[in-house]
């Protein structure tokens, strides 16, 4: 495949240009399936079937969190893509600014919900009480991580609309290598258990976020046009028409994990939770 200029999506055949842009996002994809095989993995070999079990009922929320996170990135992408499309860089960049500055304060808030209220939650999808302080103790620091994991999407679907999807796929490459080491010292060197686990995502997750914000701001620096304002509220109400039902979209294939949550014993589906967290990434590419 021949070296691409910056502006391939509008100088290339479509089937080249479309190709070039979402074979990184597929790539992505399958990476991001192998590193939660390989977190699943690890918990379960070093820690245990309880441990694993407990990451397991965890994912049931975690998966409706990250795709609220995949919907709102799909709202930025929309907008900023378009604007990028017209070259309006002025309104690329208040666009970038509008949505990281609305989903960081959304996910601050659903960060701080979900820590006060996890053993309630836990408690509402029927957790064996023999898994449910390690399930509560991961959903916590999964929380603590929230807001990097809502910029990283976000951040994600930016670079994806400026036509620069190998970057995201880059720091995705990097940031589950990370987690497989941090994961493997947490939990066997350092004898954290589940908690090791949870952190180290919670790590490489925030390095990988603040790479694509530092990747980001370089980006804008070189592009023509001055930013107005930070915060736009027309640019905000037509991203929230644009993520809202791809975030019910997405939230709904989830529904049913609660579901069977409540019905079935979480020791059997841990290896199911692992897939479901999957999907949305699946749907993203598919939407490309």
């Amino acid at each position: 495949m021949r070296k691409h200029s910056e502006y391939y999506l509008t100088q290339e055949s479509p089937f080249r240009a479309l190709l070039i842009f979402s074979f990184p996002m597929m790539m992505g994809n399958l990476f991001q399936q192998f590193y939660t095989m390989a977190d699943s993995i690890i918990v379960g070999r070093f820690i245990g079937e309880s441990a694993l079990a407990a990451v397991g009922a965890s994912a049931a929320l975690t998966a409706v969190f990250i795709a609220i996170a995949v919907g709102g990135g799909a709202g930025a992408m929309v907008i900023t893509s378009n604007a990028f499309g017209r070259k309006d860089f002025t309104l690329v960049k208040e666009s970038i600014s509008t949505s990281l500055i609305s989903f960081f304060i959304l996910s601050v808030v659903l960060a701080a919900a979900g820590y006060a209220f996890s053993d309630r939650i836990m408690g509402l999808l029927n957790t064996p009480e023999n898994i449910k302080s390690d399930a509560v103790l991961y959903l916590r620091i999964y929380f603590l991580g929230l807001p990097f994991l809502f910029m990283y999407n976000i951040l994600s679907s930016v670079f994806n609309s400026l036509g620069k999807s190998r970057i995201p796929l880059f720091l995705l490459i990097f940031s589950s290598l990370l987690n497989i080491v941090l994961d493997i010292a947490a939990v066997t060197a350092l004898g954290m258990g589940i908690a090791g686990a949870a952190w180290a995502t919670l790590i490489s997750q925030a390095l990988s976020a603040i790479l694509s914000f530092i990747i980001l701001t370089k980006t804008l620096k070189i592009m023509d046009g001055r930013r107005k304002r930070l915060f736009s509220s027309s640019i905000f109400s037509s991203m929230t028409k644009i993520a809202l039902p791809s975030i019910i979209q997405q939230t709904t294939v989830n529904d049913s994990i609660f579901a069977d949550a409540r019905r079935r014993s979480f020791r059997s589906l841990s290896h199911l939770w692992a897939f479901r967290r999957m999907l949305p990434y699946l749907i993203r590419g598919i939407e490309v």
